[in-house]
């Protein structure tokens, strides 16, 4: 019967409104049999915003059975570290997530205490991670990645570094094996990461067109020896394959 539910719930489309998740709700209604494998595909996915994660805390117990347990995509946007320190106890209840995408996150509100705080409960699970903040402080990005270690994709859009240290140290990413950069106006940190992904197999970085050679070639000595394909433009932005899809 697992596999029946499976084949119905087989995501079409990319929308919102798949008819997927329209299948999964009435599946879940049949039997109580038929409601756990029916709630892992109807809740693989969530998206939570300022609105929606006071609405998702309201009205979803905070269990270590109920569907936050069976998210395996979390998508965070537009949340300052307040937003999370206040719903913490249901986001730790995201006990399974695969795929975690935070979207313009508010990089000033967050100290290494609060970064510790709001997404070390993830790194365990983590294996494709995605961020987009506006602005960061130099001293801590690398506090964030070093949360996960075992992600094997990371993806990186901060369009604003704040050189607030002389020099980032960066925890080894044993696992990273394909990297996406989006750099603008800052890149100096950049440096240290590439040197901690000892196994990073590809690369796909976007840049100004006005980046020298000489920068390149700093950059990717880092890891050069396991390098085996890397794409350089401003029109890489977005060239990344996107993860595999949920089941």
């Amino acid at each position: 019967m697992d596999r029946v539910i499976d084949w119905a719930c087989l995501p079409t489309t990319m929308e919102e409104d798949d008819p997927s998740d329209v299948t999964a709700k009435a599946c879940s209604l049949v039997k109580f049999s038929w409601s756990r494998r029916s709630r892992q595909k109807l809740f693989r996915n969530v998206t939570l915003d300022p609105e929606l994660i006071g609405r998702w805390c309201k009205n979803v117990p905070n269990s270590p059975t109920g569907p936050s347990s069976f998210v395996r995509m979390l998508s965070l946007e537009r949340l300052t570290a307040d937003h999370l320190i206040e719903h913490i106890e249901h986001l730790k209840a995201f006990k399974q997530i695969v795929i975690l995408y935070l979207g313009f996150f508010d990089g000033e509100t967050f100290d290494e205490e609060k970064i510790e705080r709001c997404f070390g409960h993830f790194g365990p699970t983590v294996q494709f991670l995605s961020f987009l903040i506006p602005q960061c402080k130099a001293s801590l990005f690398p506090h964030l990645l070093g949360l996960f270690t075992r992600a094997i994709r990371i993806d990186i859009n901060i369009p604003y570094i704040i050189q607030d240290v002389d020099e980032t140290e960066y925890k080894p990413l044993p696992n990273l094996e394909l990297l996406g950069l989006g750099l603008e106006q800052n890149a100096v940190t950049d440096y240290g990461l590439l040197q901690a992904c000892t196994n990073l197999r590809a690369a796909c970085i976007s840049c100004p067109r006005s980046t020298s050679k000489f920068w390149f070639n700093n950059l990717f000595i880092r890891c050069a020896e396991t390098l085996e394909s890397v794409l350089i433009g401003p029109e890489c932005k977005g060239k990344l394959k996107p993860p595999p899809p949920l089941t």
